[in-house]
């Protein structure tokens, strides 16, 4: 028997048909890779090949980790559904918004974090409409499972970023299934600026402040070239943590503090309840369930922000774009929005500035918004000093200033 062992050396262009058995103990999740490697043992009789051949693989959860390839597939090139639907999910995937919330538990508590606004929004708004739900290799060839928790106020920003990706990894020149560092940090950089920022509600971590969604989705796509599994959550389960539906039922019963504490312990201590998966801990829900009656007595001192006095006090034309929407993010809002709403064109793309260029695209994270004047020559931040280019187009103005 004849063994060879092959590290990066015969890769395309290398014809072995009588291969008959081929060992993976290179992780990879990309097609075209994945296809060279088998294919060295899938020739056929026809092309000078063996009648009958062998794949072992070395990685766990074949079927996770490469979805699209599977026996059958490789015999009748027929698509395969390998997502399992059954209710076991169910609990699980409640347990990782659990996660979720308790981290945002932890930042309520702490006294020297205003959490007014998250609090003063609709709590059914803070519980997740599902998630994305993927797996991808990181660095040290370790399997690294991820979940991105989807909210109402982040739900059409992914999808448009999603939709945005195959474009994303061309403009930036991506091929490879690792994404290089600096090229790595400026693709987050541009998505999070096009789809993105600090002050949602509830919050969007970002990547400077240890955020790895955006970090992770990308070096998914990069080993997948494909969109990742959302799971959206079940409106029944999430009616049933609704505390606002609770709280009412509380108010309208006008229930005395001893049956309120009667009418919670008996709903804590249900076990067919997902309260107690959803919120972790006993002072978790009931800390949240008062603020929610508190809110219905009209006792909860409600956010109030006010771009106008802010206004007053600071020049918000003399900051940067990601300063004024720290400083006020409402304000900062709309200047972005109408920047790209202002170079749109008749049919809906988002159009290059530059009248050299004109590049025009559907996807927002393929432009920049740009000063027309620098702000170290004088510019300021204002609607009319701000243009949308695309990002090659800024890269080259912005070496020349």
């Amino acid at each position: 028997m004849q063994i060879l062992i092959n590290v990066n050396i015969l890769t395309e262009g290398v014809d072995l048909p009588k291969t008959k058995t081929v060992f993976l103990t290179r992780p990879t999740i990309s097609t075209v890779l994945m296809t060279q490697m088998i294919g060295r043992a899938l020739r056929g009789e026809a092309a000078g090949g063996t009648k009958e051949a062998y794949i072992v693989s070395f990685v766990d959860n074949w079927n996770s980790r490469i979805a699209w390839v599977n026996p059958e597939s490789i015999i009748s090139s027929e698509e395969n559904d390998f997502i399992d639907k059954d209710s076991k999910y169910r609990e699980r995937n409640i347990r990782i918004i659990s996660i979720e919330k308790l981290e945002e538990f932890a930042r309520i508590v702490n006294e020297t974090v205003d959490t007014s606004r998250l609090e003063s929004i609709d709590f059914i708004k803070r519980i997740p409409l599902g998630m994305y739900v993927f797996t991808f290799i990181d660095e040290n060839n370790m399997e690294h499972n991820h979940q991105i928790l989807v909210y109402d106020n982040s739900e059409q920003r992914y999808i448009e970023l999603i939709a945005a990706l195959p474009a994303i990894f061309a403009d930036f020149g991506v091929e490879d299934e690792v994404i290089e560092g600096k090229t790595l940090n400026a693709m987050i950089a541009q998505c999070e600026a096009a789809y993105f920022d600090d002050n949602m509600v509830p919050p969007y971590r970002s990547y400077s402040q240890g955020g790895h969604d955006l970090e992770y989705l990308l070096k998914y796509y990069a080993q997948k070239e494909s969109a990742p599994l959302f799971i959206p959550f079940d409106e029944a389960d999430r009616r049933a943590v609704n505390l606002s539906l609770i709280a009412k039922e509380i108010v309208d019963k006008d229930m005395r503090r001893g049956e309120q504490k009667e009418f919670t312990d008996a709903l804590w201590e249900d076990e067919t309840s997902l309260l107690r998966v959803y919120f972790g801990n006993k002072y978790f829900f009931k800390r949240q369930l008062e603020t929610e009656i508190d809110k219905l007595y009209g006792d909860f001192p409600m956010s109030n922000d006010d771009d106008n006095t802010i206004g007053e006090t600071i020049d918000l034309t003399s900051l940067t774009l990601y300063e004024l929407c720290n400083v006020a993010p409402e304000i900062g809002r709309k200047i972005k929005d109408s920047v790209y709403a202002n170079a749109r064109t008749k049919d809906g793309l988002y159009r290059c500035c530059n009248p050299k260029c004109g590049k025009e695209s559907p996807h927002r994270a393929l432009f920049q918004i740009d000063h027309i004047t620098p702000m170290s020559k004088g510019g300021k931040t204002e609607l009319v000093n701000l243009q949308l280019l695309c990002r090659p187009c800024n890269l080259i103005k912005g070496d020349r200033h």
